[in-house]
């Protein structure tokens, strides 16, 4: 930490800047081209991962026969770890609470 408090910036901030930030540019358009392929080998080959479960759980979880059928059935819901819930998982369970 005490070589991060010495962190100076230097009179070419500007450049700095500007080469952070075509940094960035290029960081992003390398994580989306490895998303894409990522995501058709997955389709390729029929998997699935955590998001897309929490994804068609949620898609699931828009039918009102299904909604209405939990809903039935749980009077409780236990969320584990409940800080560190996302949106998607928030919009997961809350449906089957609210009647």
């Amino acid at each position: 930490m005490d070589e991060f408090k010495n962190f100076e910036i230097l009179d070419n901030d500007k450049d700095v800047e500007m080469e952070l930030a075509v940094f960035g540019k290029t960081l992003l358009s390398f994580f989306e081209y490895a998303l894409k392929i990522y995501e058709t080998k997955k389709k390729a080959d029929g998997y699935i991962d955590y998001e897309d479960i929490l994804l068609h759980t949620k898609l699931l979880l828009s039918n009102d026969n299904v909604k209405k059928s939990l809903t039935e059935k749980y009077k409780f819901i236990m969320v584990d770890e409940f800080q560190d819930t996302n949106e998607i998982q928030y919009h997961i369970f809350l449906p089957i609470l609210i009647t």
